[in-house]
């Protein structure tokens, strides 16, 4: 089952419903990995006036079931081959053990739920990247808190949080942090976090309840570049100096062994695509675990004119970084990083 995708199979990601910011749907894996109509979150999501989210109908929902039988027959009809790092790779997280009796009968209907949540449900954010949305988005949505207290007592046993927005300026995602026991959420055995790094300081750790903080697996900080003028162009909003001070700490966590891994994350485009060795050097002194290296993609936030003048990847740019590119292998070998990557391949 090695080339088998096992995602579908105990993960699930939870986002904002795009024609209706109000509302959830849900995706079986990263939307610019998938095709029409997964791309589009297109899972409806049902909730009740309290705001509790059916985990468990979207788990089995018909479009859910319908991903996961393209994955057995191994059609793949809804994937981007050339996208999806797993499959540029070849390489799949394992099955969990819940998953292996349906694998073998190529069953899709699953009698667990899912094990591991990618929440992204709200996008408020301090940045305003534009691989990623069109403007500051700062104000978090009120039913923010309740979907999250929700979401972790549907009986997964991972969460991530946030993949839309900046957790540590929404007050209703860092309310479930600073608030969770163990006895209020008994299933949650792990808690991973996603965040852009420019408010992830003492302060903000430290609001943390002692419970959740046990039970920190990876942080994953979307960084781009260590190079000020760089970052500053493309994480709009961000400050240079504070971010990698922020960075300073987190490394220090990982080191103190308070989180159990660090992730890198760089969106490889026009404006930082000279800087990859930079960027994997930078990772090297951070002691980071892994790196995520994947290729921008257009998501439609900005027109298709500008994407491909200022932000896509320059033709034959493989070619004119190919001596950058060795390196890069190098160092990450030399190092011992994972690497997961739609543009670099060990």
């Amino acid at each position: 089952m090695n080339n088998i995708c096992s995602v579908p199979f105990f993960r699930i990601t939870f986002h904002h419903d795009i024609y209706g910011r109000e509302n959830l749907a849900a995706v079986p894996c990263c939307g610019s990995w998938l095709k029409y109509p997964y791309s589009t979150f297109s899972i409806p999501v049902k909730e009740d006036t309290h705001h509790n989210v059916d985990v468990l109908g979207a788990w089995n929902s018909i479009e859910m079931k319908r991903f996961r039988a393209s994955i057995l027959n191994g059609s793949y009809e809804f994937c981007k081959k050339d996208t999806c790092p797993h499959l540029v790779s070849n390489t799949f997280p394992e099955f969990p053990n819940e998953a292996l009796p349906y694998i073998s009968k190529k069953e899709t209907h699953l009698n667990y739920p899912p094990l591991s949540l990618v929440l992204g449900i709200d996008r408020a954010c301090n940045l305003k990247c534009p691989a990623c949305r069109g403007a500051k988005e700062p104000l978090a949505n009120k039913k923010t808190y309740q979907r999250t207290s929700s979401f972790l007592n549907c009986g997964a046993k991972v969460v991530m949080m946030n993949a839309s927005g900046e957790l540590f300026i929404n007050r209703y995602m860092m309310k479930v942090l600073q608030e969770f026991s163990f006895q209020k959420y008994p299933a949650i055995e792990c808690i991973n976090i996603m965040t852009n790094g420019t408010c992830f300081n003492k302060t903000t750790w430290s609001s943390i309840s002692d419970d959740a903080k046990k039970l920190i697996g990876e942080v994953s900080v979307s960084l781009d570049s260590p190079n000020k003028e760089t970052y500053e162009s493309i994480r709009i909003g961000g400050n240079h100096s504070i971010t990698m001070r922020n960075m300073e700490f987190i490394s220090q966590l990982r080191q103190q062994n308070f989180i159990k891994k660090l992730t890198l994350v760089c969106v490889v485009q026009k404006k930082n695509v000279h800087e990859l060795l930079d960027f994997i050097s930078y990772s090297v002194k951070m002691k980071a675990d892994i790196l995520v290296l994947n290729k921008i993609e257009q998501w439609g936030h900005v027109q298709d004119y500008h994407f491909n003048k200022h932000m896509a990847l320059p033709e034959n740019w493989q070619i004119t970084y190919k001596d950058s590119l060795e390196k890069s292998k190098s160092l990450l070998n030399e190092h011992n990083i994972r690497i997961m990557s739609n543009i670099i391949l060990l």
